[in-house]
């Protein structure tokens, strides 16, 4: 009898389990695991940097190792595909290291974030757009850029130390040619990255925490601009000195600061201060003419136009020379020639005038923004009142078609996105 109910008890566990077993399994049928995101997957982030065509440098190169992955990674694979990107950097083709070492980033992808090789190949990818952006090829640079970028958004981190110098040089460049906000989400990323908060970081991220600043202040967003820019003064001054030109870079974005918050004593202190110190250690400098042209502005604003005159003509001189039309020089023109007529010197006003359109005209649509195109209001208002009606005429209607263009054009993140 006892053995009878010894058995009875186990077939009713036995039935009992099999009924478990068939619910859960159907149960887990009807679940959807969130699958990871694969580094190759077209993950639209709101940090996406231009990818604006330019010659050379095979521009509009496909991802080969991520935007089509294969269908089993093979981390066996990644030594030599690695080899073979360096092989190709001996030899300067940029264009075929890329691919490699991006079909090597793509072997990586079933490996731990924490795995050496993840970030060394981010390192490479890294490498490579340096090396792009020496050539003044930013477009194939950010390209690059934006794969470490999607990465991080997954955990797998570069290394801060191999990051930011290529990170700080294409915000930079994305503030000088009007995309603060482009540079203001790379910044972001750039902060985070594997090693960004050790201690021996802490002059890198002084960088990038005041071109985060700058950004920010670039796009109205003062509250965030002026911690980051406090703090940043405030590091390089005690690593640096308060004489150094470490301290003066981060002066200007301070000083344009001040001015937003309505304070010029501080806002003209502050542009003198970081004018003396470059105007002696970097006199052509790009962060000199932009403390000039600052103060040239300042002074406009608060209605002394004969003192815009000096800074806004020491600005121009600077970036004249270069044959490079910037975003910068059309402003500075701009202020120089209202300067100039404001203070009664009509045939500078002008010329200076005529020299920002011509400037303005040689710049790429995407480096124009309604700061440049301030430019067709005051100089259509200076030919009214010189009696030509006509050419007034003209430059206001380009002022609105261009306006008009501006907000219908895509930002640098839809422009990424449209490319993909």
């Amino acid at each position: 009898m006892g053995v009878r109910r010894s058995r009875s008890r186990t077939q009713r566990s036995r039935r009992i389990g099999l009924c478990l077993v068939l619910i859960l399994g159907l149960g887990c049928q009807s679940l959807k695991w969130d699958s990871p995101t694969a580094p190759g997957s077209a993950k639209t982030f709101e940090t996406a940097v231009p990818t604006e065509n330019s010659p050379g440098d095979s521009a509009n190169i496909q991802n080969p190792g991520l935007a089509a992955p294969a269908q089993t990674a093979n981390p066996a694979q990644w030594a030599p595909l690695t080899a073979q990107g360096r092989e190709a950097m001996r030899q300067r083709n940029l264009a075929t290291a890329q691919d490699y070492y991006l079909q090597a980033l793509s072997q990586t992808e079933t490996l731990s974030i924490h795995d050496a090789r993840v970030r060394s190949a981010l390192g490479n990818l890294l490498h490579v757009a340096e090396n792009y952006q020496r050539r003044g090829n930013y477009p194939e640079a950010g390209k690059l850029i934006q794969v470490v970028v999607e990465q991080a958004q997954v955990g797998r981190l570069a290394e801060f130390d191999t990051a930011e110098p290529v990170f700080a040089a294409q915000a930079t460049h994305f503030e000088a040619t009007g995309h603060p906000q482009a540079a203001a989400s790379l910044l972001e990323v750039g902060l985070s990255l594997y090693g960004s908060s050790a201690p021996t970081a802490i002059n890198r991220r002084n960088e990038l925490e005041a071109l985060l600043g700058d950004a920010y202040l670039r796009l109205g967003e003062t509250a965030k601009a002026a911690p980051l820019l406090m703090n940043a003064q405030q590091v390089a001054q005690s690593r640096f000195g308060p004489e150094s030109v470490e301290a003066a870079k981060v002066t200007i974005p301070l000083a344009a600061l001040y001015a937003k918050q309505g304070d010029f004593e501080q806002a003209e202190r502050k542009n003198l201060h970081a004018i003396s110190i470059l105007a002696a250690h970097q006199p052509g400098s790009l962060s000199l003419a932009r403390a000039q042209s600052q103060l040239a502005q300042l002074y406009l604003e608060h209605g002394r136009a004969a003192d815009a005159v000096t800074p806004g003509q020491a600005a121009v001189d600077i970036l004249a020379p270069t044959k490079t039309a910037t975003p910068l020089l059309v402003t500075s023109l701009t202020t120089l020639a209202t300067a100039e007529t404001r203070s009664g010197d009509l045939a500078a006003a002008d010329r200076d005038y005529a020299r920002a359109l011509e400037a303005y005209e040689a710049l790429p649509a995407d480096e124009q923004s309604e700061e440049t195109i301030r430019l067709f209001d005051l100089y259509a208002a200076f030919s009214r009142s010189r009696g030509r009606t006509d050419q007034a005429d003209a430059l206001t209607q380009r002022a609105i078609h261009d306006r008009a263009r501006l907000i219908q054009s895509p930002t640098p993140t839809e422009q990424d996105s449209l490319s993909d």
